[in-house]
C-alpha cells in the first residue's frame, strides 16, 4: 500500500529535506539514502529477499516472522521525501500481504500530512505528529484489547479442558 502526498513549500531544497527527514526519524524511521533532491527512510522489520523465501519458511529474526502480524506498524514501512523546484513529494508505503484495513491507511496519511505541516506552516515536529501519535494509540488499543480476547478464550479452553479431565477421573474412580 502507498500513499502518496504532493504539495509545495518555500523552503529551500536541503533545508526541506533535513526537516522531512527529522519528521520521519522523530516517528522512528532510519535513514537509507539521501542526495541533494530525495531522502528514503526506512521503518520496521526488514523485507524478505524475495516471495521464495517466505513460502519456503524464512522465520529468521528481522525477516516476516508472520505476514499477517498482529501489529502492521512491525511490517517493512518506506518513506521518500522527494524536492523539485519547491514541489515537495511524500511517498510512504507499508508492505503487507491482504487486503489494507483503514487505519493502515489513516497512519501513513497522517505521515504525509505531518511533513506537510512542518514544511508549509512550520509547525513544531510535537505537533505535526498529533495526529500519528491518535492514531497510533487506537492501534495499540485495538492489539490490546485483541490480545485479551485471546487469552479469554485460552483460558475457557484450558478450563473446560481441565474439567473434562477431572469428569473422566471421576468417571473412572466411581466405576472402580
Amino acid at each position: 500500500m502507498v500513499v502518496e502526498h504532493q504539495f509545495v513549500t518555500v523552503l529551500d531544497g536541503p533545508i526541506a529535506l533535513a526537516a522531512g527527514q527529522a519528521f520521519f526519524e522523530d516517528l522512528g524511521f532510519t535513514g537509507e539514502s539521501a542526495d541533494e533532491k530525495a531522502v528514503q527512510l526506512r521503518r520496521g522489520r526488514k523485507e524478505a529477499p524475495n516471495a521464495l523465501s517466505l513460502s519456503i519458511g524464512n522465520r529468521d529474526r528481522g525477516f516476516w516472522g508472520n505476514y499477517k502480524a498482529m501489529d502492521f506498524r512491525l511490517l517493512p514501512q518506506k518513506a521518500r521525501i522527494e524536492f523539485d523546484r519547491g514541489r515537495v513529494t511524500v511517498a510512504v508505503s507499508l508492505i503487507q500481504y491482504g487486503k489494507p484495513t483503514p487505519q493502515q491507511e489513516r497512519l501513513l496519511m497522517a505521515a504525509a500530512n505531518g511533513v506537510e505541516m512542518v514544511l508549509v506552516r512550520h509547525a513544531e515536529i510535537a505537533v505535526a505528529r498529533a495526529s500519528w501519535d491518535q492514531i497510533d494509540g487506537e492501534v495499540e488499543a485495538a492489539i490490546r484489547k485483541r490480545k485479551r480476547r485471546s487469552r479469554i478464550i485460552l483460558l475457557v479452553v484450558l478450563i473446560f479442558l481441565a474439567l473434562m479431565i477431572g469428569l473422566v477421573v471421576i468417571a473412572a474412580v466411581m466405576s472402580k
